[in-house]
Order: C-alpha cells, then sequence, then structure tokens
C-alpha cells in the first residue's frame, strides 16, 4: 500500500511481523503458544517502508495515517518515529488532528533514553497517545541448535545460537569458523590480515566480538563480513553477564551479500575460540531445532527500559502517557528470519498499548477515544526508579520517564471510575497555573466515596552542571507540596466531580532556577471498596522554559567539510 510499490508481499523485513504479533497472534496458530494482546481483534494492515530503503517517506507515513483515519478505523497503532518535534511538524500535526477527531492513535515514546526530552515525535502530539516501555519480568531466550566439529571429527559438541537477520544458514552443512587472531577490544582495532582467510569464503562464518570496530588503512570502520565479503557471521557480547536475547540485526540492504547472522553468548563464544585454537580448525552446523527458555529478569523487570524516552514534549508538556512491556519481548517474525524473535524497544510497547486499548473498547463500546486513553493511563501502576544501572530505588520514577506507570489491563477494562484527563501538566514557572481542576465520574451502579491524596515521584534537573548538557539517568527522592480539594467526596452513579488541584511548594533542589527543574507526583483517587486505586500524573518545571540554551556558546563542532578526491588535511 501507500505509495504503488510492489514490494507490500516481500519478507524483507521483520519489524512489522513482530509488532503484529504482539498485538494480533493467536496462540493456537503460532509455535509456543505466542499470543498477542487482541488476537479476536481485526486488523488492517499499512506497509510505508519498501525493501529497498532504511527508512520510510514522509508522503508513506502520511498517507498511511490518512488512509486508515478515512476507513474509520477505530485505533491506529504505527511503530515508527522520528526525533522529538514541535507540533507544526507535518507528521506530528496529521496525527495530532486525528486523534483530536476520535480515533485512538497510539506511537512510540522513543528509544533514546533515559534523559530528559528524549522522546519521539509524533508521539509527543497533545492528543497522540505515547507508550513508554518496561523490561520483561522474565527474558525469553528463542534459540536454534547448532553443532561444532573437528575437520576429522575427532572432537564434536553442540550450543545454541540465536536466529538474527538475515538468518539463511544451510540447514546441515558444515561452515568453516575463522575468527580474528586479537582479543576484543573495547576500542577499535587494526584490520585483520586478509592472508589469515581461507581461500574459499563460500562457507566460511566469521566469529566476532558484536559492534567491533575494525579500521582498515585510511581510517574507514567497516564490518569483517563487508570488509571481506563474507555471507555468514556469529556475533557475541563483549561481556559474559551480557544478555543475547536479541541479536545484531541488519536489513538486506545493509549488506546485499549477507546470508546468515546469529548471536552467540559470551561463554558460548569463548569455547569455541578454544576449541579453535586447541585443534587448529573448527567446522559448525544449524539445524531447525529450536527451543524457548525464560530466566526471570531481577534487574529491571517490570521497570522502566532505560532506552525508553522520556518527555516532556516541546510545550512542557507530559509524556509518555503509561508504559508497556517492550524490552525483551518473544513475538512472530517471518519464516526466513526463524518465525520468533526476541526484540526489544517502544516499537515492541506501543502494540501492547494499543491492545489493552481494544480490549478496553470491546467490553466499552460506548466509550469515547478520550475516555479509554484516560482509563488506561490513570489505572496503571506507577513504577520505582531504576538508575539504568541495575539499582531499583524505594522511590518513584519521575513522571516525564513513565506517565500513569506500567498498563494495567483488567483494572483498564474493569474500572468503575473515569477521569476526565490522563494528565496534569503545570508547565514552566512562567505559564504556571494557579490550579488546575479535573472531574471525576463514577460509572458504577452504586454510590461510591472517594479519599484522594498525593503520591510524590522524582524530581531532577534539566541541564546538567555544565549548564548545557541534558540529564540523562537521574532522579531524587525529593517531592513538591500539592493542594487537593476536596480531599474526600462521594459520587451517586453516573455523576461527576470536580476536584482542584495546585502547587504550593516545589521540590528542595538547589539549582533549580539555573539547571531548571523538574517535578512530579500523582493524585491518587481510591474508592472505598475498590481494589486498585487509581493514579493521576502530574508534571512540571522549576524556571521558565526560555532559560533553556538552544545553543552552547562556548563550543564549536565540525558538521561536514567538503575535500576533493586524494586531498589531504591536517587535523590539529
Amino acid at each position: 500500500m501507500t505509495d504503488g510499490g510492489d514490494y507490500v508481499q516481500e519478507e524483507c523485513w521483520f519489524h512489522g511481523t513482530h509488532v503484529l504479533g504482539i498485538i494480533g497472534a493467536k496462540g493456537d496458530e503460532v509455535e509456543y503458544n505466542v499470543s498477542g494482546v487482541a488476537p479476536d481483534a481485526m486488523y488492517e494492515l499499512f506497509r510505508i517502508q519498501p525493501c529497498d530503503s532504511s527508512s520510510a517517506t514522509q508522503d508513506a507515513r502520511l498517507g498511511s495515517l490518512i488512509d486508515a483515519a478515512d476507513r474509520g478505523v477505530d485505533i491506529i497503532t504505527c511503530s515508527y518515529a522520528s526525533l522529538g518535534a514541535w507540533p507544526e511538524d507535518p507528521w506530528t500535526s496529521v496525527a495530532d488532528r486525528i486523534a483530536a477527531n476520535g480515533t485512538l492513535v497510539f506511537f512510540p515514546a522513543g528509544n533514546r533514553g533515559p534523559g530528559i526530552f528524549t522522546g519521539s515525535s509524533p508521539a509527543d502530539g497533545d492528543y497522540v497517545t505515547a507508550v513508554g516501555s518496561v523490561d520483561n519480568s522474565v527474558t525469553p531466550y528463542y534459540t536454534w541448535e547448532a553443532t561444532w566439529s573437528t575437520v576429522n571429527n575427532s572432537a564434536v559438541g553442540s550450543f545454541r545460537i540465536v536466529p538474527s537477520s538475515p538468518f539463511n544458514f544451510p540447514n546441515n552443512t558444515k561452515l568453516t569458523v575463522w575468527a580474528p587472531d586479537v582479543p576484543a577490544s573495547n576500542n577499535c582495532l587494526p584490520m585483520p590480515d586478509r592472508s589469515s582467510l581461507p581461500d574459499d569464503l563460500s562457507n566460511v562464518v566469521v566469529l566476532s566480538k558484536y559492534n567491533q570496530c575494525w579500521l582498515d588503512a585510511w581510517g574507514g570502520a567497516h564490518f569483517l563480513t563487508e570488509a571481506f565479503n563474507i555471507s555468514y557471521a556469529l556475533y557475541y557480547p563483549g561481556k559474559s553477564n551480557t544478555s543475547t536475547s536479541e541479536g545484531p540485526l541488519f536489513a538486506s540492504s545493509d549488506f546485499q551479500n549477507a546470508k546468515g547472522v546469529a548471536t552467540v553468548d559470551y561463554d558460548t563464544a569463548s569455547m569455541l575460540l578454544a576449541a579453535r585454537k586447541e585443534y587448529g580448525s573448527l567446522e559448525i552446523s544449524t539445524n531447525a531445532v529450536s527451543n524457548v527458555s525464560y530466566e526471570v529478569n531481577s534487574l529491571s523487570g517490570l521497570l522502566s527500559s532505560k532506552f525508553t524516552g522520556w518527555g516532556p514534549t516541546r510545550r512542557a508538556l507530559s509524556m509518555p502517557l503509561f508504559l508497556a512491556p517492550g524490552g525483551n519481548i518473544l513475538s512472530t517474525l517471518p519464516q526466513r528470519f526463524g518465525g520468533l524473535g526476541v526484540l526489544s524497544g517502544t516499537s515492541m510497547s506501543t502494540p501492547f498499548g494499543a491492545g489493552v486499548a481494544a480490549l478496553v473498547k470491546q467490553k466499552h463500546p460506548e466509550y469515547s477515544a478520550d475516555d479509554i486513553r484516560n482509563v488506561i493511563a490513570t489505572t496503571a501502576r506507577p513504577v520505582k526508579w531504576n538508575d539504568a544501572k541495575g539499582h531499583t530505588l524505594e522511590f518513584l520514577a519521575p513522571t516525564f520517564q513513565q506517565g500513569g506507570g506500567l498498563v494495567d489491563a483488567w483494572s483498564a477494562v474493569h474500572a468503575t471510575t473515569l477521569l476526565s484527563t490522563a494528565s496534569l501538566s503545570f508547565n514552566d514557572t512562567a505559564y504556571r497555573a494557579t490550579s488546575l481542576t479535573f472531574s471525576i465520574k463514577n460509572i458504577g451502579k452504586k454510590s461510591a466515596k472517594y479519599r484522594l491524596s498525593h503520591i510524590g515521584a522524582g524530581s531532577g534537573y534539566v541541564l546538567g552542571e555544565s549548564g548545557y548538557n541534558l540529564t540523562k539517568a537521574e532522579a531524587y527522592p525529593v517531592y513538591a507540596d500539592i493542594h487537593i480539594h476536596p480531599t474526600s467526596l462521594e459520587i451517586k452513579p453516573r455523576s461527576s466531580a470536580t476536584v482542584s488541584v495546585s502547587v504550593i511548594k516545589e521540590p528542595d533542589l538547589s539549582d533549580a532556577t539555573t539547571r531548571v527543574s523538574h517535578f512530579s507526583g500523582y493524585v491518587a483517587i481510591e474508592a472505598e471498596g475498590a481494589a486498585n486505586k487509581l493514579t493521576l500524573p502530574y508534571t512540571g518545571l522549576g524556571a521558565p522554559f526560555l532559560v533553556l540554551p538552544a545553543i552552547n556558546r562556548d563550543t564549536s563542532i565540525l558538521s561536514g567539510y567538503n575535500i576533493s578526491n586524494d586531498a589531504t588535511m591536517s587535523l590539529t
């Protein structure tokens, strides 16, 4: 669709298939009973990126949004994003108008986190639903069986590989293992001598650290597969405690001669390198015997993913709206990529969130798009602060990172209370509202008594200590004081009441003015006898937005320089 291309049915890439599986896979039809969030919903698919391109044109992106809206769909979910933008950006503007007209529009918060202003566009639109990511509570490993042997079969063994892209390894055909005769490094290494390679490269697989930098004689960086035209690669991480559940994923257009890419864990790579050194030569082969195993994620499970994009928007409004599982997600892939795979990103959390919206819509067809957004965001569960280094602290993460928190599908579907908004944005000090209001609607069959209270979330700075760079993973357990009125009320069935919220005192941060502080928290709304309380996130900035520097006046950066062929230049 979208641009009249003839590539719509081609399986040249895997991203869309993985996204669709998260929301729509039917467990009884998929290996290992992989099930989507809303498998019984009806889906219309729009392809926007051709096989021979690494990106989608703006015409294709806009056309798909407009076509979907014109067809009257209830929900649009698109796992594609660009850098954060102002509302006037064409893509953001179109997505926002469609959402404002009553269609639920979901986009990823982006993968440039952690840190302030790392959110993506068009998720930063006022009415677009921006979805951030939490890591899976268990890390799935989808692997295929492989064997290694010496040339004369005097020693043999088996190991597991993680399929990546492309994944066209010859079945039960032996490939000769070649590895650089230098230890892996975090720094760039000189390109290995080509004379160490076998004469026939058609059945050679290179065993190398993933993302190892290799420099040619002119200082250019390359992958070994491209530099030596090797069609098969087996990559491993640089540390023994690094998960390889997601392999190095290359589009076929990146290296046209690539046939097979897979990953192994660090210990397996060490074993293969030691065996090759001991026996002089090593061969491996793969077969189609797959397996899924799981490991409990005790470091970051159900906490904000390190990569998830943070708000605020360019207008200082709150984003994301909420979080959904997006780190280490097992879902469907085209068969040429192994059939299943584990990927991470807000591209994965976005369809999960859209699937929850479909479940709410199924249960409550009378809900408006705003009702569905609001109930998902306010029934979500705020999560604790994880510092992206494996440490979880005993205070809530900033709402600029998590929005309403981790989505709770059951609570969203069965809620008997609706709020009129998904968040409160107190803006900066120049445009600070004296108070903000929202309404509580009791949609239950009986009168409900509510108690309202304040829950603080982590505060921090927008600017680093230098006064120019934006902060990264930073949060402190200091909170604003807010006034809520009333703090208790009773609402009859199908009736509403209004609540006002104001900021009394900002958190005690010493550099709030010069580094521009940010603060956040939640208004907790607890109905008497209810199993779960609602939490309405709020955000604010501790200085005028306009004091943020757009340009570092103390630094010059070379953005480009044109030189003629064979010319030389001196860098000092």
